[in-house]
């Protein structure tokens, strides 16, 4: 497996480190039942897996921060691969912490790019995507698959740039149960082939963008936000510039959405 792989371990932490062109199932570092991993100032470049998460996988963790780092060119190969840098499973009441982050240029085969994030609440703060890519969800795929989670993310500053998603589901994508907060940044000249070239949203549970920027985006219809079956829409001082969709909603595009 990984080029660092460890089960059932307390605490790790990773600084001024270098993972480069490993290749593995999961995962240069595959962490399973880990309570709390910290990364900072450390770079995976090239990194390749078959399962998910080229440079880092974790399955279980209650807590993983990640800092100052950079994701460069990791890629999940498989049929089914997700998150083409990082894939977190978290255990129930996970909390992801992200903060000034570059992610380029990574690929997964089905979702999640850059990330791909399962059963955990996410703070961040500066992170950066750019050219990231996938079938769906060309850099951040946020889903919960426990309804008792309730899951809560909260971005702040974070740049969406140039991702592209063969089929949809945003560059950002965030699923059913979550309560997403999304202030400042930008998502700029992301592409998706069918809908939801930037933000992707279905059945979270609240859905508020404050200070954003939806620029140069283009999908088949929401090419900048897909809202679909969510509760609870705020949108304050946000902008759309030259955004284009083929058939509707080039800015936005709701779908039985409830108190918008």
């Amino acid at each position: 497996n990984g080029v660092i792989t460890m089960t059932n371990t307390t605490t790790l932490t990773v600084e001024a480190c270098h993972f480069v062109q490993n290749s593995v199932y999961e995962g240069a570092m595959n962490l399973n039942q880990h309570a709390t991993l910290t990364v900072a100032h450390s770079v995976f470049t090239g990194n390749q897996a078959a399962l998910q998460g080229g440079a880092i996988s974790i399955s279980g963790a209650q807590s993983v921060t990640l800092t100052d780092n950079q994701f460069e060119q990791n890629t999940a190969t498989g049929s089914e691969a997700t998150g083409g840098a990082v894939t977190l499973i978290g255990a129930k009441n996970a909390v992801l912490s992200t903060r000034n982050n570059v992610f380029t240029n990574n690929t997964a085969n089905i979702t999640g790019g850059a990330m791909d994030i399962t059963v955990a609440s996410w703070a961040a703060e500066n992170d950066q995507y750019t050219s990231n890519g996938a079938q769906r969800t060309s850099a951040v795929n946020l889903g919960s698959s426990d309804p008792a989670v309730n899951a809560v993310a909260v971005l702040t500053g974070c740049t969406f740039t140039n991702n592209r998603a063969e089929n949809g589901m945003g560059a950002l994508s965030v699923g059913s149960g979550i309560s997403a907060y999304i202030t400042g940044g930008s998502f700029v000249g992301n592409w998706a082939a069918n809908a939801g070239a930037a933000l992707y949203s279905t059945y979270a549970a609240l859905l508020n963008v404050s200070g954003v920027n939806f620029q140069s985006t283009t999908a088949g219809s929401g090419a900048a936000m897909l809202i679909v079956n969510t509760t609870n829409v705020t949108l304050t001082t946000t902008t759309f510039t030259a955004n284009e969709a083929s058939t509707q909603g080039a800015g936005l595009a709701f779908f039985n959405v409830q108190n918008a």
